[in-house]
């Protein structure tokens, strides 16, 4: 499998790492304006702007189509932060949208790829982070769902208020 992390925010106070791509460092008006309390996420990428969710539909069209794996992992756990504070309705509309565009790459590639998002860990949290995965698995755009932790490991994740949500 392939696993993504969709906003990397390594080194975060040092926009000039090395660890930045250069699309990251060139696009200084495509990240978000968050207060600096959220953390080194909140200066990600703002996936309300089209060109931010087009470069990572480059990124994954060329893993889709010129690599061989049987699961993608879209990360949105690592860094939380894809929309300015609040989230709204409409962001977890846009982040929907995304995913849609996602799978139409996988259905293109014309080869089963297991989409499994990584989210965080109860469906409150999810939602505050601008990810609908009760929305997701209505639509039938992913495949299952990885819950989690920011960088730890929890054993007393609510699965049955996500399967209330999104069914097994």
């Amino acid at each position: 499998g392939v696993s993504v992390r969709m906003n990397d925010m390594h080194d975060e106070p040092w926009p000039d790492s090395h660890m930045f791509p250069a699309f990251y460092r060139n696009h200084p008006e495509l990240r978000l304006a968050n207060p600096g309390r959220l953390g080194w996420g909140g200066q990600g990428f703002n996936y309300e702007r089209p060109e931010v969710r087009a470069h990572y539909l480059s990124l994954l069209g060329e893993l889709i189509t010129g690599y061989d794996f049987d699961f993608l992992e879209l990360d949105f756990l690592r860094f939380t932060q894809y929309f300015p504070r609040p989230v709204t309705g409409a962001s977890r509309s846009i982040l929907t949208a995304f995913l849609r565009e996602i799978r139409a790459l996988i259905k293109r590639a014309g080869r089963p790829i297991a989409l499994l998002p990584r989210v965080a860990s109860t469906p409150g949290a999810a939602l505050e982070q601008g990810c609908d995965p009760l929305a997701w698995a209505r639509e039938g755009l992913i495949d299952g769902l990885i819950v989690g932790m920011f960088i730890g490991t929890g054993w007393d994740y609510p699965v049955a208020a996500f399967r209330e949500q999104v069914g097994d």
